[in-house]
């Protein structure tokens, strides 16, 4: 996919002005551990057995995807 960040920037600055912009940090290489563990946490919660082959990469997967997918949108040197 072709990205435009110099029109990212501009829908963001746009965005700023009017007072709706969603500011995003980043930190995507940091952040995907810690959610992954978060995620972790919760299947277990629920009974998962995180121990399976079929469960065990499944919390940074879904991390990954929080990110890869989701969230990605939201950074403006990937716009559109």
């Amino acid at each position: 996919m072709k990205y435009d960040a110099k029109l990212g920037k501009e829908v963001q600055d746009h965005l700023v002005e009017l007072g709706v912009e969603t500011p995003m940090n980043g930190g995507y290489e940091h952040n995907v551990e810690y959610v992954g563990n978060k995620f972790r946490d919760i299947m277990e919660k629920i009974g998962c057995d995180m121990d399976d082959d079929s469960m065990r990469d499944s919390p940074n997967r879904v991390a990954s995807m929080f990110f890869d997918e989701l969230f990605s949108g939201m950074d403006y040197n990937k716009f559109p």
